[in-house]
Order: structure tokens, then C-alpha cells, then sequence
């Protein structure tokens, strides 16, 4: 794999790719064994880790913000996620904020999107109410 190439090819700092956030780990433990043992990439990091989690048309990839935890878990950098995403994480220890006072500018909102003067469906309208509910209580928690 092109981690594996990587790391045997040269001394420099490198990155490395990832499309599966199931890759990371074996990954870090192959740079773990590289570098004399358990924990030592943590150590002495020499690879990031390079995530598109924005894909065409613009859609946002859920599995983008998995995998750049999982990186941030094994100690492949930091990563910029809402609090929701990493909310277990935080709590137990696992990750750590270091950026408090970070926000982005704009504030990101989330919006539903349906034709003005068209009549709703009952089903669209509960759907509605019900992402309102769930957005309201998941973000009043973080």
C-alpha cells in the first residue's frame, strides 16, 4: 500500500490518503512497528493524514468526519468537527479541544429547503418538525 511505499522510500515527513476509517488503525500500527513499538508514532509523528470529506456535488461525506477522528485518535494530528461528532470522545478522554475559543465565521446553520406557495405534505411537514426536534435536543446537550 502507498503507506507502506511511503515509509520505506524515504526519511522526509510524509501523507498519506485514507478512504476507510478501518485503515487508520492497521496503518498506525505498521508505523508503531516502524519506529520500535506500541505508541511510538505518537511519539514521533512523520505522516499526515489527507481526508476530503466534501464530495462532488458539494455534498458533505459523514465518513470523512470518521475517518479524520479516527486519525486524531491514533495521533495523526488535529481535526476541526462539531461537537456533536466527537461528543463520546471528548467525554471519555479520547480526544482533547485545543482550540476553545475557535468558531467559524460564518456560524454554519442547517436548513430545510422546499418550494415557496407549494402545498406540504403532511410527511414532509413531520419530517420537518422532526429534524427540528432532534437537532434541537442533540445540540442542546454538546
Amino acid at each position: 500500500n502507498t503507506a507502506f511505499a511511503c515509509l520505506k522510500a524515504t526519511q522526509k515527513p510524509i501523507g498519506v490518503s485514507f478512504d476507510n476509517a478501518d485503515h487508520v488503525k492497521p496503518i498506525i500500527d505498521m508505523f508503531d512497528h516502524a519506529l520500535g513499538g506500541e505508541g511510538a508514532f505518537k511519539k514521533q509523528p512523520f505522516c499526515m493524514a489527507i481526508i476530503v470529506h466534501a464530495v462532488s456535488p458539494l455534498r458533505f461525506a459523514p465518513e470523512g468526519v470518521e475517518m479524520m477522528k479516527e486519525a486524531a485518535l491514533h495521533g495523526v494530528g488535529i481535526f476541526i468537527s462539531p461537537d456533536i461528532f466527537v461528543k463520546r470522545e471528548l467525554e471519555s478522554g479520547q480526544l482533547t479541544r485545543v482550540l476553545d475559543n475557535y468558531e467559524t465565521i460564518p456560524e454554519r446553520n442547517l436548513y430545510a429547503v422546499f418550494p415557496p406557495n407549494r402545498y406540504l405534505s403532511n410527511r414532509m411537514r413531520l419530517f420537518i418538525d422532526y429534524i427540528h426536534d432532534y437537532c434541537n435536543q442533540a445540540f442542546a446537550e454538546v
